[in-house]
């Protein structure tokens, strides 16, 4: 479950440092959009942290 966890918080930061990029190549260009990344990044990287620690 560690690896588990550690790969969630590797693919939430990626999400949120990349936002730019990720927004760049999915054609997005609407605050709400480019929130939704940063938002799901977050949620992936909290889980990631919930895993590691509690299982």
């Amino acid at each position: 479950m560690f690896e588990f966890g550690i790969f969630l918080m590797l693919l939430g930061a990626i999400c949120v440092y990349g936002t730019n990029f990720i927004s760049k190549k999915l054609s997005i260009d609407t605050v709400k959009g480019i929130l939704v990344i940063k938002g799901s990044g977050l949620v992936l990287t909290i889980a990631g942290a919930i895993v590691i620690f509690i299982f």
